[in-house]
Order: C-alpha cells, then structure tokens, then sequence
C-alpha cells in the first residue's frame, strides 16, 4: 500500500479497517490514526455531516461530556490562563463552559467562520477536543497551533 502519514510522512502504514465507509491507516512510526487521501470527503460534505451531529448547548450528553474537558482545563497550574478552543463549533459549546467557569476562553473555527481575533495570540493552552483526526495538513496545522502559544 503507497500511503503516506499525514504526521511524519512514513510509507509504513498499515490498514485498520472501514469507518464510515472511509479507510483507517495507522503509521508503523509514529502511530497516528489518519484516514488517506483517496478517501478523505470535501470541506463541504464535512460541514453537512458537522450540522447533523447534536453538539449543542441542550444536549445533556454533550454538554456533560465537554463538562469533564473543562474541569480538567480548570486544573491548570496558572492563575488564569488564556485558552484557545481549536475547532470550537458553531456554538462553541466548550469556550461557553470554560468561560461560566472564568477561565479567559476564545473560539476558533473556520469551518464556521469563527476567526481569530487580530489580538488574540499568545495562547496559554490550546485545546482541539475532536479536532486533531480531521485536519488535512497535520504538520501545517500543528505549527500553526504552535505560533499561538506564548
């Protein structure tokens, strides 16, 4: 199989099996779990199949789900850190919790068109809950990540 990681660009990448009808690869060098190019669906499609998920401020599952992120952001060692919400949502449900909590919070998702503000860098903590295995240029995003952080 001619795939590359999208991570560490490794030809050592093994089949897992079909999710969603979409092929898993996970990489013999660094182990990330990555879906390949072939099979990887268009920012729009993604966006249709983003709407239908129930991540909502009224969905109780959800809500105690990133309840539990948020309490562990609220043991960070610092007195109050910045935080970006990388990938936030369209109701940015996550930066809500962590702001009820008075922690400094700021969505970001452009799939949405959620930009950063002008001013918003440096960073303390960025945090990318469910965010990471959909990014198309990891190593591009991973350095863009790594510029916002102080």
């Amino acid at each position: 199989m001619n795939m590359f990681c999208r991570l560490c660009h490794s030809a050592d990448c093994r089949e897992m099996g079909v999710f969603w009808k979409r092929r898993l690869l996970q990489c013999g060098d660094c182990g990330l779990v990555f879906v390949p190019d072939g099979d990887v669906v268009s920012r729009e499609a993604e966006r249709q199949r983003y709407d239908r998920h129930t991540n909502h401020r009224t969905d109780p599952g959800y809500v105690r789900y990133l309840e539990t992120v948020a309490a562990e952001l609220s043991r960070i060692p610092h007195p109050a850190p910045r935080i970006l919400d990388f990938g936030a949502g369209p109701e940015y449900v996550l930066t809500q919790l962590l702001r009820e909590r008075g922690l400094d919070s700021v969505p970001y998702d452009p799939l949405y068109n959620l930009p950063l503000p002008v001013d918003a860098a440096p960073f303390d903590v960025v945090i990318a809950c469910e965010v990471l295995e959909h990014l198309r240029d990891l190593p591009q995003e991973l350095t863009f990540i790594y510029s916002l952080l102080k």
